[in-house]
């Protein structure tokens, strides 16, 4: 399973794929470490959106907001995201970053991203 956050200033919205290709779609209130600690970041994400996942193997998951500006944002956003989903691969990272990783995407699997599920 491969999870793909975009955070916002008001939401994170969360793609949910699946090993079968299946793509769910969650919103959760903002998460940045800007503004909350690794105790309200860990709450958010445990209440929010491990119901959605939690019979799955550990995900991969993607991280990106505007506010991920520095190592140690960085760093704090996947530390949270192993303690809630543990043996999981994180990587947390500036969203303009996530902007070019997609326009290296064919227009199939680019779809995936932008199409409302």
């Amino acid at each position: 399973m491969i999870l793909i956050a975009d955070n916002g200033i008001k939401r994170t919205d969360w793609r949910i794929v699946s090993e079968a290709g299946e793509v769910k779609q969650v919103f959760t209130v903002a998460i940045d470490p800007q503004y909350h600690d690794a105790s309200r970041l860990a709450g958010i994400v445990a209440a929010a959106l491990l119901p959605y996942v939690a019979y799955e193997q550990a995900p991969v998951i993607k991280y990106y907001s505007a506010g991920n500006s520095t190592f140690e944002r960085n760093s704090l956003l996947e530390d949270v995201l192993k303690q809630v989903f543990p043996g999981s691969e994180v990587q947390a990272d500036h969203d303009l970053l996530m902007f070019t990783k997609l326009q290296q995407l064919s227009p199939e699997v680019l779809q995936q991203y932008v199409s409302p599920v």
